[in-house]
């Protein structure tokens, strides 16, 4: 053992020795053998706590994880309300792009018409293709 590893060894043992003596002072002068007993339970209980609390976070982040997916689906095909149409989605649909396109076919009206044409016959007016005449045009609108 070298000397590091005897500083920590002896900072840990004055700290545990702190903490034994506060103990001592505010709860009274406890047997080692129940001190010890009761340290372990209080462990096993504080970890069956806290491994309940982050089972249920996990569920909680799964659920949140689910409906944000199932958000985007909906938003990408098209859906009005999608707020209204997760909460008719069912717990325990595997399939949820299936499930969506089945909801869509029985409510149409729920959907919006997606249009194939994006944007192709616009023309600004600033246009460098534009002809001899049309950049006339815009000249002498441009000076009125």
């Amino acid at each position: 053992m070298d000397k590091n590893e005897s500083k920590k060894l002896n900072l840990t043992l004055k700290k545990s020795e702190r903490e034994r003596e506060i103990g001592e002072r505010i709860f009274g002068k406890v047997p080692v053998k129940q001190s010890a007993k009761m340290k372990n339970d209080s462990i096993v209980k504080a970890s069956d706590t806290q491994l309940e609390s982050l089972q249920k976070e996990i569920a909680d982040l799964k659920a949140e994880n689910r409906r944000i997916k199932a958000s985007a689906a909906l938003d990408k095909s098209g859906c009005i309300k999608t707020d209204l149409v997760i909460k008719a989605l069912p717990d325990d649909c595997e399939d949820i792009q299936a499930w969506i396109d089945n909801y869509k076919e029985e409510n149409t009206f729920l959907f919006k018409e997606q249009s194939p044409i994006h944007g192709g016959s616009y023309k600004p007016t600033q246009s460098t293709n534009l002809s001899a005449t049309e950049i006339m045009n815009n000249y002498i609108r441009g000076i009125m």
